[in-house]
């Protein structure tokens, strides 16, 4: 079947404009539509009339697709998404994907049924060519957290510049035998954090210090059981991508007797408040959860308001936060009550 990606790579233009084409939406000049209509005639594109049907109908839903409901970064991120949307008369369908793609594309469906106005995506999973199917309904696609396609506005945490600062650190720290930890899946934030990882160690001739990339998971459960092939490597230090299995390794270090940090240091990503009340409070990097949500829902609405608007990307920057899991003073309680507010930032 020709598709409107289709369309749109014959007559040079984005996917989003064939839509809107196709559709008779504003935001086309007399032209190019009649190019586009010309082109799908050509071609031989049909229309889903179902599809058709539901550009008439504004729904006041948005939907929200996460990969994972139990981590708390993005449950705070649909904090952020729902205030939104609900302080400009839209409701949240929420979406747990399971970081599992038929999961992801089933709920795709499922919000192209339910006739949302706009669609939130957090994923490790999805492709550009997955998210087709709103185009084809005529839906807006916002990205959080991982882009998913030039076409596709993106609203993310600078995961490069926040990994470069805890590197940085950690050298400064004195670290010579580090384990770099990764989830399974190669997504954009995970990149990002293994780039910044290799790039500040070569800038300064200290490659040779990173001496494992593990694939662990991304789970309290998977850093709890890959703790001990880690550990085999000899480390001195440890990174984990992210806060959660950070915290399952560092309960596996304190019920075998491991001292953190006096035997190894180990460091996570995200600042979820729960890194900070733990016995030995976590080194991290402080990414912006809420207001992630909170302008990826502020960007959609503007793109359902305004279909021609051209796809973008948003940068949020993260920045370091020093606790004692790297063996630096931290006051325990004080600190967490000012590290929990900063998630309202």
């Amino acid at each position: 079947m020709v598709s409107i990606k289709d369309i749109a790579r014959a007559c040079a233009v984005t996917p989003s404009t064939v839509s809107r084409a196709l559709n008779r939406r504003a935001g086309v000049s007399d032209k190019v539509r009649e190019q586009i209509l010309n082109k799908a005639r050509e071609l031989g594109y049909r229309r889903h009339e179902a599809a058709a049907s539901l550009v008439t109908a504004q729904s006041p839903h948005i939907g929200l697709v996460i990969p994972d409901i139990v981590n708390p970064y993005y449950a705070l991120m649909a904090k952020g998404v729902t205030a939104y949307a609900a302080a400009h008369g839209f409701t949240t369908i929420l979406c747990n994907a399971d970081r599992d793609a038929n999961r992801e594309r089933s709920a795709f469906e499922r919000l192209c049924a339910a006739r949302v106005a706009g669609v939130i995506v957090a994923s490790v999973t999805a492709t550009e060519k997955m998210l087709g199917i709103f185009r084809d309904y005529g839906i807006p696609v916002v990205a959080a957290e991982n882009p998913l396609g030039p076409d596709i506005t993106a609203v993310c945490n600078d995961n490069y510049a926040g990994a470069c600062q805890l590197f940085e650190h950690l050298m400064a720290q004195g670290c010579e035998r580090l384990v770099f930890a990764t989830s399974l899946h190669s997504a954009f934030s995970s990149s990002e954090r293994e780039r910044a990882c290799h790039d500040v160690l070569k800038a300064h001739g200290m490659s040779h210090k990173l001496i494992a990339t593990l694939k662990i998971g991304s789970t309290f459960e998977e850093g709890y059981a890959g703790m001990e092939e880690i550990l085999s490597y000899k480390p001195d230090a440890i990174f984990a991508i992210n806060d959660l299995m950070a915290l399952g390794m560092l309960s596996y270090a304190q019920e075998h007797g491991i001292a953190i940090p006096k035997s190894v240091k180990l460091a996570g990503f995200d600042d979820l408040p729960l890194s900070s009340m733990v016995s030995v409070p976590l080194t991290t990097v402080h990414q912006r959860k809420i207001q992630l949500g909170i302008k990826a829902a502020e960007v959609l609405l503007h793109e359902i308001e305004h279909p021609q608007s051209e796809p973008s990307r948003i940068m949020l920057l993260p920045y370091l936060v020093k606790r004692a899991s790297l063996g630096e003073s931290y006051t325990r309680f004080g600190g967490a009550k000012q590290d929990f507010k900063r998630d309202f930032e």
